[in-house]
C-alpha cells in the first residue's frame, strides 16, 4: 500500500467502450502511452485479470477552464478581464440609503448596492 506522499504512476488512457451489466460497468480501455516496465518486462496487467480502479478526480472543471481560456482570445472585453479596474463607488446619503431600504425591504449595504447599480435614479 503506498502512502498519500508517495508519487503514484499514471498513465494516459483511451475508454474504448463501455457498458451497463447490472450494477457493474464493463470498460474496454486502451493505454495510449508507454508504461514503466517492472521486473522481467511485464507491467503487471495480464489479460482476464479484475482490478479495481477509482475516480480520482473530475476532469470536467479542466475542460471547462481550458475552453474559456482558448475562447479568450474572440472575447470583446478581453483586456478588461484581464486587467479589470474597480469603479467608483456612488455615495449616497443615509436618509437616501434608508429610503431605498424600505422600497426594497433591504439592509444598508444591500440599498447602497442597489443605487450603485443604477446611479442616475439613485444619488
Amino acid at each position: 500500500m503506498q502512502s498519500k506522499e508517495e508519487k503514484r504512476d499514471a498513465y494516459g488512457c483511451k475508454i474504448v467502450s463501455r457498458q451497463f451489466i447490472d450494477d457493474w460497468m464493463d470498460l474496454d480501455i486502451t493505454i495510449t502511452e508507454s508504461l514503466k516496465k517492472v521486473g522481467s518486462g511485464d507491467p503487471g496487467l495480464q489479460i482476464n485479470t479484475t482490478w479495481q480502479i477509482s475516480k480520482v478526480m473530475s476532469l470536467s472543471t479542466l475542460h471547462r477552464e481550458f475552453g474559456a481560456l482558448k475562447a479568450m482570445q474572440y472575447y470583446d472585453e478581453v483586456d478588461t478581464i484581464l486587467q479589470p479596474k474597480l469603479s467608483t463607488s456612488t455615495s449616497i446619503s443615509q436618509a437616501e440609503a434608508r429610503r431605498i431600504s424600505q422600497i426594497y425591504n433591504v439592509n444598508e449595504p444591500q440599498a447602497i448596492a442597489i443605487a450603485s447599480s443604477a446611479p442616475d435614479n439613485y444619488g
